[in-house]
């Protein structure tokens, strides 16, 4: 249907929900311009007795599209939630069909959707949610929207253990499941746990050849630095008739990461066409125009980022590359740093930053930026560059070319299986610089062709600490 925002508030409507047809509801005007949002829909859930009682309506333009009311029965419930969001699609006018795909997220057992209610009620607090939630899925286990409202907020306790079984649970009893795979799949990734996270991410269109299905499994392999299997899923899930404006701008951060400039340029401006509120990426637009050469357009939507977004870390993020790029690191600095207010947790700021105060001469400064860094990931390619760039206050360039010059002999010896030769120039580069799983990598290889196993497992071994989601190494350590 497109984007919804969830307004989290409780908003007193005098004349809403009950009243005639098409009547003028100034409280729904006043939503709809806040939120410069085309529909609205509001409904209020009361107990009365043993019943539960919904009222529900949809207005769009100051006016009343639908309502409905009625007790909730038990037997009868999943129905009738269905009928009511055919009815709100209705409204809208999208020929579109939600309701297959939503079908199995629901409950039949009142008492079940009672406690889900109350339990993703904002008004209550994190402990007593947590407690109705789990209570909810006591009542039905089967209840997939409890399931997922409860991982909600498990990570919002920051207990990873939890969120990791509650979506192990989930999975075990709805298998198939895109939303479920999608978030197991985050999960894995956040615990390092790269090889899984990949299976889960093929798993979310295994069942599921929808375009949302597609989408997610795109967002999975983003977060996977896996930008040509990201873009794969994005265009089938284009070809699908998904016009979400995430959907275009994950699809130009790939584009970006692979150099592709001139695509994510067009990415990004569709899903500002889209989504004309997203001034987010009004700073990685200027990045890839600048890129291109494209200093004038570049400048403006810097200028237009800072102006309309100051608060966003994106608009610093981008702003921060620039200035590195123009070797104007005082201010990438600065810059950077109030990125790293805004989103402490990314290890990427934190390396900027110490990489411009190790150009600054801040040595201090900088290795305290690269260890925060390292703290804050992994896995993936990134860690490799954070040690390098401890590697070079440590050894200094002159070393760390001689180890590069030293992974390229022993790789072109290896190719070429002259494996002595290889082993040579792989373990000099390895004693500058221990922390290139390159280098392991290919004295694995080398030791392969001599037949050493043990020493093609032990080399594996090191390749796995330093990139414990590498699937080639982690099978053929599984051969040795």
């Amino acid at each position: 249907l497109g984007e919804f925002v969830l307004v989290e508030r409780s908003i007193e409507m005098h004349c809403a929900p009950g009243g005639a047809e098409k009547a003028l509801i100034p409280e729904a005007d006043l939503i709809l311009a806040t939120e410069r949002a085309d529909f609205l829909v509001a409904g209020e859930l009361d107990e009365a007795g043993s019943a539960v009682v919904v009222q529900l309506a949809v207005f769009a333009a100051g006016r009343r599209c639908i309502h409905a009311a009625g007790p909730l029965r038990s037997g009868e419930l999943a129905d009738m939630r269905l009928d009511w969001l055919g009815e709100v699609v209705n409204a809208t006018g999208v020929n579109a069909d939600p309701t297959a795909a939503v079908s199995g997220y629901g409950t039949d057992e009142l008492e079940a959707y009672r406690l889900y209610c109350l339990g993703t009620d904002p008004r209550h607090g994190l402990i007593e949610r947590l407690a109705l939630l789990e209570q909810s899925v006591e009542a039905d286990p089967n209840f997939t929207e409890a399931w997922l409202a409860l991982a909600d907020s498990l990570e919002e306790m920051t207990d990873t253990a939890g969120v990791r079984e509650v979506l192990e649970e989930l999975m075990a009893r709805r298998p198939g499941l895109a939303e479920g795979h999608y978030r197991f799949a985050l999960a894995l990734r956040r615990d390092g746990e790269q090889v899984a996270a990949r299976t889960q991410a093929e798993r979310i269109t295994e069942d599921d050849r929808s375009a949302h299905a597609h989408y997610l499994s795109g967002l999975v392999f983003t977060a996977l630095e896996d930008p040509a299997r990201a873009l794969d899923r994005f265009a089938t899930a284009l070809e699908g008739g998904s016009t979400r404006w995430r959907l275009f701008a994950a699809q130009a951060e790939c584009f970006f990461a692979m150099g592709q400039h001139r695509a994510a340029i067009n990415s990004w401006q569709t899903a500002l066409d889209v989504e004309p509120e997203a001034t987010e990426l009004l700073g990685p637009l200027a990045l890839a125009h600048y890129r291109l050469g494209e200093a004038g357009q570049s400048e403006l939507l810097f200028a237009r980022a800072q102006e309309q977004c100051p608060n966003e870390s994106s608009t610093h993020r981008a702003l921060g590359t620039w200035l590195q790029d123009e070797g104007r690191h005082e201010e990438a600095i600065v810059t950077l740093s109030r990125a790293i207010e805004l989103q402490p947790d990314d290890a990427l700021l934190h390396n900027n930053r110490g990489f411009s105060r190790f150009e600054q001469g801040d040595l201090d400064g900088a290795r305290k930026d690269f260890l925060a860094a390292l703290e804050r990931i992994h896995h993936g390619e990134l860690p490799f560059y954070m040690h390098l760039n401890l590697a070079r206050l440590d050894r200094g360039d002159h070393r760390l070319v001689e180890a590069s010059r030293l992974l390229v002999d022993g790789g072109e010896a290896v190719r070429d299986e002259r494996s002595f030769d290889a082993i040579a120039s792989l373990q000099a580069a390895i004693s500058i610089f221990p922390e290139s799983w390159k280098s392991w990598l290919f004295l694995a290889l080398a030791y392969r062709q001599q037949s050493q196993w043990t020493r093609v497992a032990d080399a594996l071994s090191e390749v796995l600490k330093l990139r414990p989601d590498h699937a080639s190494a982690l099978s053929e350590q599984a051969l040795a």
